[in-house]
């Protein structure tokens, strides 16, 4: 709070000060006790001329709750000299009524909150800076103090102020109901200006309920609105999320597709190369059969020159037995030879066996290259239908997620070598084509003629010119229609029964 004061030199009835001022009121009474209560008074400071000319301050000490309470003094030079004395006062006369304002200043500013220095604080933690009006039991008299305590001394300035009645009383009420009637007037032309700005303020308001009945209409529409597309939003986040799932699963669907691509290329190469192999081998077992075929046909026609000379050693035989009885001892040579010639025949009828067991052998081990052949069509028909497959599926995921495949490489397509599928192993339903007749037929096996030879017993086996497929033939049929000539004969090298032998058995494939 800030109030200018005006200088000392004024006018007869000049206002220094005019404004409450909170005080402690101790209020004595009969009994010698006293009644202390917080009180606000409002202090007024005057500059005026006596009657005589000389100047003076005027205190006054009045409360707006009630009319008598109005004390007052006049301080001249002489009181304000003993006042002085008797408090032991540094001012002079003229800046007394300044100084008292100053104190009441500071205590005002003080209750503003702020950073206070040590010396602000008493003992008790209270303002150092207080003013106590003291009654009297009558009420007649009230002494006005101001107590300043400081870290060195207490300074206390009294003013002992008389209890103003009569006319000056009466007056002080007349000005306080003249104020009280402006204030009532102003209050009465604000309360009208204030029914006014109510009225105005009331059909505001009402236009404003309105408005906002309106605007609290659209406000719940407004949220209707946002929750659904509070909703609208969490349902696209899901499908958000859905999408990216799935783009996810494609994702991982197209790498394992393309591992799956990659797996079934790498398998069709395996597959081919071993067609390959199986396509040498089987041309290697093809020319080795042809080989056996000729050996085969090369002992037939040897076995049916034998045959013919060992008929032609028979009648010879049987012609010298009939003409010319032998001695006992060259019959028995004669057996001994024959017996001996019959091994031999047995040990070579043996060996055409096994003979016929290798070609045999041959032939099963052509005939399951063949199915393994076919098997491998089918396996390669199936792998370029998963491989196909597997296409279409990247194309599929390519369509539906064209951003993903634009920035991946484009799907390859894979085209089996010309030498390896061709008409020989894909027909027009992907159906395996046979193979041509040197690989797929089966060789056939040769057929002999053999004439009944050694007794009545041959024409229950072999009927006159029937021909017998070899592989029917026992052993000891066979050995009935080689010639016992045979057995000095040597057998030729490179030939079927020389690869045959025990000694060249581990050479044959």
């Amino acid at each position: 709070m800030s109030h200018s004061i005006l200088a000392s030199v004024a006018s007869p009835s000049q206002i220094l000060y005019n404004h409450p001022v909170d005080v402690n009121l101790v209020q004595r009474t009969n009994t010698g006790d006293s009644i202390s209560n917080k009180i606000q008074v409002n202090l007024r400071i005057l500059n005026r001329r006596s009657e005589t000319a000389e100047k003076e301050f005027r205190f006054e000490l009045s409360r707006a709750d009630e009319y008598d309470f109005l004390y007052a003094d006049n301080i001249t030079r002489d009181k304000f000299q003993a006042l002085a004395k008797e408090c032991q006062l540094s001012v002079d006369f003229d800046q007394f009524p300044q100084t008292v304002v100053d104190e009441i200043l500071k205590k005002s500013e003080r209750r503003e909150p702020r950073v206070r220095e040590p010396e602000e604080f008493h003992a008790n933690g209270e303002s150092t800076i207080q003013f106590n009006c003291y009654l009297s039991a009558d009420r007649s008299i009230c002494e006005f103090e101001s107590v300043n305590n400081t870290r060195l001394h207490r300074q206390r300035i009294a003013i002992a102020l008389q209890a103003v009645r009569g006319e000056e009383l009466l007056s002080h009420v007349i000005a306080i109901a003249k104020n009280r009637d402006m204030k009532l007037k102003k209050y009465k032309q604000d309360s009208e200006q204030l029914n006014l700005k109510a009225r105005k303020l009331t059909s505001e308001h009402e236009r404003d309920e309105a408005k906002i009945e309106e605007l609290t209409q659209e406000l719940n529409e407004l949220r209707a609105d946002y929750d659904n597309l509070q909703t609208s939003h969490q349902d696209a986040q899901s499908d958000l999320e859905l999408a990216r799932e799935e783009l996810s699963n494609f994702r991982e669907g197209k790498e394992e597709a393309e591992q799956q691509l990659r797996d079934l290329e790498d398998e069709l190469a395996n597959v081919e190369s071993d067609l390959q192999r199986k396509g040498v081998e089987l041309d290697e077992l093809q020319i080795l059969y042809e080989s056996e075929q000729v050996n085969a046909d090369n002992w037939k026609q040897k076995h049916a020159e034998l045959s013919k000379d060992f008929d032609k050693l028979k009648y010879i035989v049987s012609t010298y037995h009939k003409d010319c009885p032998k001695p006992e001892f060259v019959k028995s040579l004669d057996h001994k030879k024959l017996a001996e010639l019959d091994n031999e025949l047995k040990e070579k009828a043996q060996l055409f066996e096994d003979m016929q067991a290798q070609v045999a052998a041959l032939k099963n081990q052509i005939e399951t290259l063949n199915a393994e052949i076919v098997q491998k069509d089918k396996q390669i028909v199936q792998l370029q239908r998963d491989k196909d497959e597997a296409v279409r599926s990247l194309l599929v995921y390519q369509t539906r997620f064209p951003m993903v495949s634009s920035a991946t490489a484009s799907p390859l397509y894979y085209t089996p070598p010309q030498q390896v599928i061709t008409n020989r192993f894909m027909a027009a339903g992907n159906a395996p084509v046979p193979f041509p007749p040197i690989r797929s037929s089966t060789p056939p096996t040769p057929s002999y003629s053999y004439r009944p030879v050694l007794g009545q017993g041959n024409a229950n086996l072999l009927g006159s010119g029937q021909r017998m497929p070899l592989s029917n033939l026992t052993a000891n049929q066979m050995a009935r229609t080689i010639p016992k000539q045979t057995q000095n004969t040597p057998i030729q090298e490179g030939s079927v029964l020389h690869s045959l032998q025990p000694e060249n058995a581990k050479n044959v494939t």
